[in-house]
């Protein structure tokens, strides 16, 4: 019944203490904290276990690695870049390239992740757009595009670092 309000991939400790640590209360505050309420409700022993943490992150990585550069990529060069080419998209071979085409291969990425990336985000989809024209496999986009946010995932998981999945 409050699946809404945790975080599946924190424990069970660390879903008690989420509020406090916003707060700034400190480490040991906390501790002391989270312990008397989880041993109130009868959770001491779960303290420490991840709540829904390995599920959680089988089902984002999936979604992550390999549905989303899917997608992406069929979306923005499968068809965007394609179209800014000539509207009837479906008739221009895959690779082909304009100065139109070339930017909303761009731009179009940009406008969907968060404005601390835009440079990022701008170089690796430039980078993506000449291994398109290079190879003119929409394959080698979609792998490129999945080792990318696979890696950038494990980044995140190992830094804590969660505001970028």
């Amino acid at each position: 019944f409050q699946a809404y309000t945790s975080f599946g991939w924190l424990t069970v400790r660390d879903n008690v203490e989420y509020g406090l640590r916003l707060h700034g209360v400190p480490k040991n505050e906390r501790r002391e904290r989270s312990d008397h309420y989880l041993k109130a409700v009868g959770l001491d022993e779960f303290a420490d276990r991840p709540l829904l943490a390995y599920g959680f992150l089988a089902v984002r990585f999936w979604g992550l690695s390999v549905v989303l550069p899917v997608i992406e990529e069929f979306f923005l060069r499968g068809f965007v870049m394609r179209y800014f080419f000539r509207p009837d998209w479906w008739n221009v071979p895959f690779g082909t390239m304009s100065t139109a085409a070339i930017i909303a291969g761009t731009v179009v990425p940009i406008l969907t992740h968060p404005t601390s990336e835009v440079f990022a985000v701008a170089v690796w989809f430039s980078l993506v757009t000449w291994l398109m024209w290079r190879t003119r496999n929409i394959w080698d986009c979609v792998v490129a595009h999945m080792i990318t946010n696979f890696l950038l995932g494990v980044w995140v998981v190992a830094s804590g670092d969660w505001f970028l999945l």
